[in-house]
């Protein structure tokens, strides 16, 4: 999700080889044009590009997503369709205040014909937050040069915790009895 020119989704394709299918999806046209050529120089046949919105998109059936430099709300936009998919997550936030449009897809009602629904809700929505206090995090986040690096470090964390809690709140709420484990790690 927010794949770019699909550096990374080559190294996985690569390394895992058939494996996996994997797909990158990006909003830009250009970093998909530029990674599909790259795909076919390097003759990576089990990687795709997509040109798309990804709070729209459907990963219904994937097993893992993955958003390295997920800006902003895309990490919400990414770990939403990995709970609402059963998938595993792998995100790397950045950029706390891009994005803040995007809405996250989560699971909502079921159907009596025991399929899920879903909804398209706010960041702040999905996160059970105030937006005003979400904004203040966010801002704070991205004060490195204005306050002290540690009070941004802890508000980094305080987003992911929040990020962690809500995949938590809605697989339980989608998948009930199955826990979801979530690990929040940090790159020197």
């Amino acid at each position: 999700v927010g794949g770019g020119k699909g550096l990374l989704s080559a190294a996985i394709a690569q390394r895992f080889g058939s494996r996996v299918h994997v797909r990158v999806l990006d909003v830009s046209a250009a970093a998909i044009h530029s990674g599909r050529v790259r795909a076919q120089r390097g003759k990576i046949p089990n990687l795709e590009f997509a040109l798309g919105d990804a709070s729209v998109v459907d990963c219904a059936g994937v097993d893992i997503v993955v958003s390295l430099h997920g800006c902003g709300a895309l990490s919400d936009v990414a770990i939403g369709h990995a709970v609402a998919a059963g998938a595993a997550f792998l995100v790397c936030p950045c950029c706390f205040l891009s994005n803040p449009t995007l809405g996250v897809t989560i699971p909502s009602a079921q159907t009596p014909a025991g399929h899920r629904e879903t909804e398209r809700v706010s960041v702040e929505k999905w996160l059970q937050v105030n937006s005003e206090d979400y904004l203040s995090l966010r801002q704070l986040a991205e004060s490195q040069e204005k306050f002290s690096a540690k009070m941004a470090g802890d508000a980094i964390h305080a987003i992911c915790a929040l990020r962690a809690r809500a995949a938590t709140y809605h697989a339980r709420e989608l998948w009930y009895e199955e826990l979801l484990e979530v690990k929040i790690k940090q790159f020197p």
